[in-house]
């Protein structure tokens, strides 16, 4: 072979030809395909991954929002929300200064800590801050700041304070240390109060890593809303008073003083014993948290007569014309129930019935008015059932079963016992006697203001239903009112001052 000689070259084939086509097609599709992919990211999904990006490269903490006062009916607060200084470190930046021991010494002199437990908080460069101390007072708080520590910031953490103590502490409940409620009024207005939190965010490598000189970014919680409660702090101060006096005289296991406006079902007054200082909860019984005034059902006793009259001169099974005769017990299918009198009331008229308090008599009138009408009445009234108030822990009471009710069932419930009802049920029955008839759902909440003060929403007051007639009411309260001036209840008459309006 010659140098030089050209080499003669083989012809495409047609099979060659394909295979070219075939890739050039592939590769197309791939690049149509990228395109594609990149169309939807960029327009469709650029967002949700820059959302993604952002959350990755910083870190948030939750910056607590101030939860709204709670007022009394006059605007004097009852809960209220201060400012206290939560220290933090951003460890990269502590390191960097080449001073953690000094740091961590001046830390634990100035916050009552251990000098090697600050010290392995504020270089633990695997997190992008750690707390220090949370919620430090303002004195000392003012001393740290004032030594402008490397890598040592503050923020504002709210925390919730009760000016007047034990005052109304059982309806009002308390936070916990996350400032959420989680007992009475602060628990059942949770989302009214509480808020909306911001966020302290700061910037993270891609190892969740804090980043020397870190980019920080701050937005600013909004907070809570208030409340202005039917509370009179005045009238709630006068029955703590002579609840304790009381207490220390007889030296109960528990008691309570409800006040309601009878024409709104608003609460004017909530005492109980015992009480506890939201305060400082955590040094207190759990037991003595609970509000018994709504949560603890009982047997009503003779209280619950008055709710027995008040059905049967509303149906016409008994006048004010009626006699009634008690020979110290009477019998029942199934059972005896005796007078409270030993000796008995003899014969005597509806009205002296009612002021002697005679347990025959009211078990006749219960026999008269029958099953079926008494549980109308019973119902009716609001036993067994919550009342709606805006407290959480709220019971039903226990009821007998209308349909296994016996004679001697319907007797003693004539006389306030074998049911269990809760104070605010009984005091919400009263109410309805009082004002002409009407049952109301009870309140403790009249307005709520946004942190400006400006009114939200005004709590108007609310008809459950009608139970008895004005007519019936006005006779009830005229015969009540002889039970204070003549009869059993003497004690209870205040000179000068009638029992009803």
């Amino acid at each position: 072979m010659k140098a030089g000689r050209d080499v003669k070259q083989k012809p495409v084939t047609i099979k060659s030809k394909q295979r070219i086509q075939i890739m050039l097609v592939i590769v197309t599709l791939g690049f149509v395909g990228l395109f594609g992919r990149l169309i939807w990211i960029q327009l469709f999904k650029g967002e949700e991954y820059q959302n993604m990006a952002y959350e990755n490269r910083f870190q948030n903490l939750t910056i607590k929002a101030r939860r709204g006062v709670i007022y009394d009916t006059n605007g004097k607060p009852l809960a209220i929300s201060i400012s206290t200084d939560s220290f933090y470190a951003t460890p990269s930046e502590v390191v960097k200064s080449e001073k953690a021991d000094e740091i961590a010494g001046q830390l634990a002199l100035y916050l009552d800590m251990d000098k090697e437990d600050v010290l392995k908080k504020i270089t633990n460069t695997d997190r992008n801050f750690m707390y220090v101390k949370r919620k430090v007072e303002k004195e000392t708080a003012d001393a740290v700041k004032a030594l402008d520590l490397p890598g040592i910031y503050s923020h504002e953490e709210p925390e919730r304070v009760y000016p007047k103590g034990t005052l109304l502490a059982n309806m009002l409940g308390f936070v916990g240390l996350d400032n959420n409620g989680l007992s009475g009024i602060e628990a059942s207005y949770e989302s009214v109060l509480s808020g909306k939190n911001g966020t302290l965010m700061v910037e993270q490598d891609t190892r969740s890593q804090s980043i020397v000189d870190a980019a920080q970014k701050y937005i600013a919680p909004v907070d809570g809303s208030s409340l202005v409660l039917t509370i009179d702090e005045s009238i709630q101060y006068i029955c703590e008073r002579e609840l304790a006096n009381m207490v220390a005289e007889r030296q109960p296991d528990k008691a309570g003083i409800l006040v309601m406006e009878p024409k709104t079902g608003r609460v004017l007054a909530m005492a109980e014993y015992p009480t506890f200082d939201p305060n400082n909860y955590g040094s207190y019984p759990e037991e003595s948290w609970r509000n018994m005034l709504i949560s603890d059902a009982y047997e009503p006793g003779s209280t619950f007569k008055t709710v027995v009259m008040s059905g049967a001169l509303e149906e016409g099974v008994a006048s004010l014309n009626d006699y009634y005769y008690c020979g110290g017990a009477i019998k029942l299918k199934g059972g005896t129930i005796r007078c409270w009198k030993l000796g008995a009331h003899g014969s005597q008229s509806f009205l002296e019935a009612v002021q002697n308090s005679c347990n025959p008599a009211f078990i006749t009138i219960g026999q008269n008015l029958g099953k079926d009408l008494f549980f109308k009445y019973l119902n009716g009234f609001g036993f067994g059932q919550k009342t709606g108030i805006q407290l959480s822990g709220e019971s039903t009471g226990i009821l007998v079963n209308q349909k296994t009710c016996s004679e001697l069932d319907l007797g003693s419930m004539s006389i306030g016992q074998s049911n269990a009802v809760t104070p605010i049920q009984l005091l919400n029955a009263f109410s309805a006697i009082c004002n002409g008839g009407n049952l109301m759902k009870p309140q403790v909440v009249r307005e709520i203001r946004d942190s400006q003060g400006s009114v939200l929403e005004t709590v108007e007051p609310e008809v459950v239903r009608q139970v008895i007639s004005p007519e019936t009411s006005r006779k009830v309260l005229d015969a009540l009112e002889t039970v204070v001036s003549v009869g059993t209840g003497k004690t209870a008459y205040i000179k000068g001052y009638r029992a009803s309006s």
